[in-house]
């Protein structure tokens, strides 16, 4: 993988998670559908150096705040979901378990989020910090 953090060798152990575009108004969004694999790095290859540090900011963190990341925990690739297809082309996304670094200041939780996917309305809370994900490139 190769993401804006460098290069990393994993294997991707099992899917986790099927992630659907949402939206907080209106019909979801057309972007693919992502199916997420819980990854580990690949026996001999260089392990994630510690003390990574990213910067950013997002509906949920405004103004941007520092995260230290921990290690990959998750790759996300587009998924063809009941033969719906897949734009091409789609960033993979890889996911870093994350927290808030020394100094910054907590997750305010945020309650009644509404979003829209495909399987209706649904009402959520955003309870916590705890994954980073950014763009990467895979091969195989």
């Amino acid at each position: 993988m190769q993401d804006a953090l460098g290069t990393l060798t994993l294997d991707a152990l099992k899917p986790d998670v099927l992630a659907l575009p949402a939206s907080s108004g209106g019909p979801a969004p057309t972007t693919d559908d992502l199916t997420c694999w819980k990854v580990k790095t690949s026996k001999g290859a260089a392990p994630f150096p510690r003390d990574v540090q990213v910067t950013t900011g997002s509906a949920f963190t405004s103004p941007p705040k520092t995260f230290a990341l921990k290690k990959p925990s998750d790759l996300c690739v587009a998924t063809d979901r009941d033969g719906n297809g897949r734009s091409t082309p789609h960033p993979n996304l890889l996911c870093y378990q994350a927290k808030p670094a020394k100094g910054q200041p907590k997750f305010v939780a945020t309650s009644a989020l509404g979003l829209m996917d495909d399987f209706g309305s649904h009402v959520l809370d955003a309870a916590a910090d705890g994954e980073l994900c950014l763009p990467a490139r895979v091969t195989p």
